[in-house]
C-alpha cells in the first residue's frame, strides 16, 4: 500500500509518493582509488504539470537523517556526438536545502573530503547545468539517468563538476565525485 503526500512548491506539483515499507534507509559512503562517492535513498518523487521532477533524497547515516532535494528542469536539448554513438541531453537542475538534514549532508561531505574549513550549512538553492550521459531523462521512470552536473559561477572562479545518478526504479541516488580537484569548489558552492 502506498501513502501519498501532496506538496505545493511554487508550481503545482503532483503527488509525492513514498512507499510505507520504505522508511529511511542507510546512506553509504564508498572510497575507491581516492574518490569518495555517496549513495542515498530516494524517499519521494514528484512531478509538476510542466514536467519538472522533484526528488526528495533522504537516508540515515549512523542515527541521523541526512539528505537534500533536487529539482530537474523540464527542457532537455539532445546532442549527438561521436557520429551518433553517444547521445547527450542538456538541461538544468537545482540542488535544494530541505532542512537540517541537508546541513548534515554538507558535514558528511566535508568530513569525507577532509576539508573542515568550509561552512556547515547547505545553501538554500544551487543552480547547476546538467547533462545526461547516454541516458534519456524522458525515460526516467523505466531506467536510471546518469548525469554530470556543472557548477559555473559568473566569475569563473569556483568551477566544479560532480555526478548525480538517479535510479528511480531502484529508488536510489548517487552523488559521486568527478575529480578530487573539484572538492574545495564543490564544497564552497554547496555549503556556506
Amino acid at each position: 500500500m502506498r501513502n501519498c503526500i501532496f506538496i505545493v512548491v511554487f508550481l503545482s506539483w503532483s503527488a509525492m509518493c513514498v512507499s510505507a515499507d520504505e522508511s529511511l534507509r542507510n546512506v553509504t559512503v564508498v572510497t575507491d582509488e581516492g574518490f569518495v562517492d555517496f549513495t542515498l535513498p530516494l524517499a519521494g518523487v514528484g512531478q509538476s504539470s510542466g514536467d519538472k521532477w522533484l526528488f526528495k533524497i533522504r537516508g540515515l547515516f549512523g542515527d541521523e537523517e541526512l539528505g537534500f532535494d533536487v529539482q530537474l528542469g523540464s527542457t532537455w536539448e539532445q546532442e549527438e556526438i561521436h557520429n551518433g554513438e553517444i547521445t547527450l541531453h542538456w538541461g538544468s537542475a537545482v540542488i535544494l536545502r530541505s532542512g537540517v538534514e541537508s546541513d548534515r549532508f554538507c558535514d558528511l561531505i566535508r568530513t569525507s573530503y577532509g576539508n573542515e574549513s568550509v561552512g556547515t550549512k547547505m545553501r538554500e538553492a544551487l543552480d547547476v547545468m546538467a547533462v545526461a550521459l547516454g541516458t534519456d531523462p524522458a525515460q526516467m521512470r523505466q531506467s536510471p539517468v546518469k548525469m554530470k552536473m556543472f557548477i559555473e559561477p559568473a566569475d569563473d572562479e569556483g568551477y566544479a563538476e560532480f555526478y548525480l545518478n538517479v535510479d528511480l526504479p531502484s529508488r536510489v541516488v548517487q552523488f559521486n565525485e568527478k575529480d578530487t580537484e573539484y572538492r574545495v569548489n564543490l564544497l564552497k558552492a554547496l555549503c556556506t
